[in-house]
């Protein structure tokens, strides 16, 4: 392969790539809409600002890890989160309950992108380390996949490790598949808010 050949394929790379992540926050966007005007009024948590949550690392050692291979957003009911300046502030409680979209593109294990709407309940908080659910986001979002990739089609739904225990409830759909706001609300919203309004 000639010089001119790796720079067009360079280039195709990452345009498809670009292309895939505005599809995705397009996708969190409509969702964010969506779950705004449900009875609930979600509202979408926002650790340091207007984000996605995001698991990867910049070390020399793993550039495998250097593009996002999953993306999260969580979304709590009005009643249960404070907005303060461009920040939001969710405090654990019997009743918090959340609403985690988490979006996985790429993996070994994968055929397909996948998008899942996961309730998220029952916390139960072993250690004072996060005093709020902002602090959880990111560094869950590996554990939660692996806990759904795990558990799908089982009747266990209860992760558990030495900082938190919460049930685990969730909705998995191959990403492709949605691809119209009547698929969002049919394949995603519906029938994860039957499984967050029944916890």
């Amino acid at each position: 392969m000639d010089k001119k050949q790796l720079t067009e394929q360079t280039e195709a790379a990452f345009d498809y790539v670009e292309k895939l992540y505005f599809e995705c926050a397009y996708l969190i966007k409509e969702i964010e809409g969506l779950l705004k005007a449900k009875d609930e009024k979600f509202i979408m948590g926002q650790q340091r600002g207007y984000q996605i949550s995001a698991s990867s690392s910049l070390g020399l050692n793993n550039p495998d890890q250097w593009i996002y291979k999953k993306l999260g957003a969580y979304f709590v009911p009005e009643n249960m989160i404070k907005v303060i300046g461009g920040r939001t502030e969710t405090s654990f409680s019997k009743d918090l309950k959340v609403i985690y979209i988490l979006m996985v593109l790429s993996g070994d294990e994968l055929r397909t992108p996948k998008a899942t709407f996961a309730v998220l309940s029952d916390f139960k908080k072993f250690t004072p380390r996060f005093p709020k659910l902002e602090y959880v986001v990111i560094p869950y979002i590996d554990r939660i996949w692996n806990f759904i990739k795990e558990q799908e089609g089982t009747k266990k739904k209860l992760y558990k490790d030495s900082f938190f225990e919460f049930k685990v409830n969730f909705v998995t759909k191959d990403l492709f598949d949605i691809n119209s706001v009547q698929d969002i609300e049919k394949k995603l919203i519906n029938p994860g808010l039957k499984k967050f309004r029944h916890e």
